[in-house]
């Protein structure tokens, strides 16, 4: 199959959430068709690295998305009443590209990566929207959650409206859970709908030892300037630590990831609060912990950083509404807490023992895996592009 790839952002690391499914498909796509990548990049480095993709590929093109001025772009066209992150995403430099390119005519499907980019399809060509979960959604739990609710809901509103528009569009829409499968279906009925899970590269994720001296400690690692990664950051230290601190005093709760904002950087003034910003490699501090939490009060589709904590071997302690994210199949090693007593409870208590890792790690690797979830996007999209029988 000739098959277009669009993507909101750079498949060239798999080193950040919505990176980690594009750049896993994009590699087993291109070992098996031919493959043309057009995507946003949002530093040099990223372009950089994927324009080194090349030789895999039929063709690559990226574009760096500057965010202040695709923000002030989307903030005019949404006062006219189109959807910010329609706008945000709808990129002159991408769409002149594939207006110019000759081998848009051979195309034989189109995988859209997230909603907005589903903006930039050719006319024509089977459309393949790897919606993964309902963005809109998130702007409606904004509405609930944070100020100027009106935004969010218009916002959520508009999102929502494109988001039909496109899936009825598409001869498949893929999410990556049951539970917003079935929140699309019931919002938008003309879905036809595949659930493809991600997967985790237990060949860098794998249990290792935490140092002999550790203090006790709790790790969470996200990406710091996503509200909901923050506010849970900042929940869970206010709300939560300070109990588990004062029953095992040598505790500590360690918090890493990228570009954390000032509410989360204050966080370290707290006794046992651990801030570090932007580690080059995660995976030494979550093998440091004695277990990962997962505090997110707001969680949406698959959280990676749970699958790949559980892949180092470690307990994850998740809210209820991050477990209600794997449905009725909640991975074992996850404990779902909701009081302080039970993070507590939880935190007394926090190695697996080996038949429960192992019971992890099989779970993991058959219902997580990379290859069968590629295997299975690639039937999606070769029916996709097969014609009707007659």
């Amino acid at each position: 199959m000739n098959i277009l790839y669009l993507s909101h952002c750079a498949p060239d690391l798999p080193d950040k959430g919505e990176k980690i499914r594009a750049h896993h498909f994009l590699t087993r796509l291109a070992a098996r068709h031919r493959v043309h990548l057009a995507c946003l990049s949002r530093t040099p480095e990223e372009t950089a690295r994927t324009l080194a993709l090349a030789p895999s590929l039929a063709s690559v093109f990226v574009s760096q998305l500057s965010h202040k001025s695709a923000l002030a772009r989307a903030a005019v066209r949404y006062a006219l009443g189109r959807s910010l992150t329609v706008e945000y995403y709808r990129h002159g430099g991408l769409a002149r590209h594939l207006a110019a390119a000759s081998w848009t005519n051979d195309l034989d499907a189109v995988l859209v990566y997230s909603a907005a980019m589903a903006a930039h399809a050719p006319p024509g060509v089977p459309l393949v929207l790897d919606l993964c979960d309902l963005d809109s959604e998130k702007w409606f739990e904004y509405d609930r959650l944070r100020c100027l609710p009106l935004l969010y809901r218009l916002e959520g509103q508009r999102l929502r409206k494109f988001e039909q528009s496109a899936c009825a569009r598409a001869a498949a829409t893929i999410l990556m859970t049951g539970n917003e499968a079935a929140l699309v279906r019931q919002s938008i009925p003309a879905a036809r709908i595949e659930i493809i899970a991600n997967g985790v590269d237990f060949n860098y994720w794998t249990p290792a030892p935490a140092p002999a001296a550790a203090n006790p400690s709790l790790a969470f690692v996200g990406q710091l300037d996503y509200f909901p990664n923050s506010s849970g950051a900042i929940w869970f230290a206010r709300d939560i630590f300070p109990t588990l601190r004062a029953a095992i005093p040598a505790l500590e709760f360690v918090i890493a990831g990228r570009n954390p904002g000032r509410g989360v950087l204050s966080l370290a003034s707290l006794p046992g609060v651990r801030v570090i910003a932007s580690p080059p490699d995660v995976r030494p501090i979550i093998a440091a912990a004695s277990a990962v939490v997962a505090p997110l009060t707001l969680a949406r589709g698959l959280q990676n950083k749970v699958l790949e904590a559980l892949a180092m071997g470690k307990r994850v302690l998740a809210t209820p509404q991050l477990a209600l994210t794997f449905g009725q199949d909640l991975p074992p090693g996850i404990s779902v807490c909701d009081t302080p007593a039970q993070y507590l409870a939880a935190a007394h208590s926090p190695t697996l023992s080996p038949n429960e890792l192992s019971a992890v790690l099989t779970h993991l690797r058959q219902n997580f895996c990379w290859d069968s979830a590629a295997n299975r996007l690639i039937s999606v999209m070769e029916h996709a592009s097969a014609p009707p029988s007659m």
